[in-house]
C-alpha cells in the first residue's frame, strides 16, 4: 500500500490490451478524475449526437472495464480515454493528470473508503494513521507526474481539482485542446451544467453506498 509501484496496480491482462494511442486520465484517488471524466463523457456524447447510455464506455475505467470497446465505433475518435491511478505502469502513454491539495485528497480518500467498505474500515485505522501511511505515496505520485512533464511536456495535460472547481468551463476546454478535439462552447456549457459540483458529488456518494451494499 505504501509503494508507488504497487499502488492500485493494473492487472497484466489489462496492460496487454493497451495500445500506444490510448490516453489516460490519471490521478491519486479522490483528486477529480471521475468528475472530469464525467464532463468529458457528456461533452463527447453530445458532440457526436449520441445518447448517454454508452457514457460508461467513453472514459473507461481500467480496473472495471474490459477495454474491448473502441471509440471509433461510436464517437469517431482515434483513441481511447482510460482512467487509472497507476501512473508508473502507464508512464509511456499520453495523459491528463489531475492533482489536488494533499490534505483534501487524503481526507476524502479516507471517508470514501469508509463509505465503500463500512465503519469497520474506520475502526481499523484512524484518519491520522491513514494520512501518515499514504502521504508519501501521494507525494511520489505527484513528483512522478512532474518528472514526466519535464521529460516531455507535450504528452501531459495538467489540471487540478481546485482549478476545475473554480473554472470548470476553462478546464474542460483545456482538456479538449490537449485531445485536439474541437468542442463547441455550447457543449462545454451544457456538460458543465450536467456535472455541477454539488450534483456530481451527490451521485458519487450514492454510487459508493450502492457498491458497499452490493458487496
Amino acid at each position: 500500500m505504501n509503494s508507488l509501484g504497487s499502488f492500485h496496480p493494473i492487472d497484466p491482462t489489462k496492460l496487454a490490451k493497451l495500445t500506444s494511442d490510448d490516453i489516460f486520465l490519471v490521478s491519486f484517488p479522490r483528486c477529480g478524475n471521475s468528475w472530469l471524466g464525467s464532463m468529458v463523457t457528456h461533452a463527447l456524447l453530445e458532440r457526436a449526437g449520441r445518447e448517454e447510455g454508452i457514457g460508461s464506455r467513453v472514459v473507461m475505467d481500467i480496473y472495471q472495464d474490459e477495454l474491448s470497446w473502441r471509440p471509433s465505433m461510436e464517437l469517431e475518435m482515434p483513441f481511447r480515454i482510460i482512467k487509472s491511478h497507476a501512473i508508473v505502469q502507464i508512464a509511456k502513454h499520453s495523459m491528463i493528470y489531475l492533482f489536488r491539495h494533499p490534505a483534501d485528497a487524503l481526507v476524502s480518500y479516507y471517508h470514501f473508503n469508509i463509505r465503500q467498505y463500512g465503519q469497520a474500515f474506520g475502526s481499523s485505522i484512524t484518519l491520522p494513521q491513514f494520512c501518515r501511511q499514504l502521504v508519501q505515496v501521494y507525494c511520489e505520485h505527484l513528483l512522478f507526474a512532474m518528472n514526466l512533464v519535464r521529460a516531455d511536456r507535450t504528452k501531459i495535460c495538467l489540471t487540478s481539482y481546485e482549478e476545475i472547481y473554480d473554472d470548470p468551463h476553462e478546464q474542460l476546454r483545456h482538456v479538449m485542446r490537449f485531445l485536439s478535439i474541437d468542442m463547441p462552447d455550447s457543449i462545454v456549457q451544457k456538460s458543465v451544467r450536467k456535472n455541477d459540483f454539488a450534483g456530481f458529488h451527490d451521485r458519487d456518494k450514492e454510487l459508493a453506498r450502492s457498491i458497499h451494499e452490493f458487496r
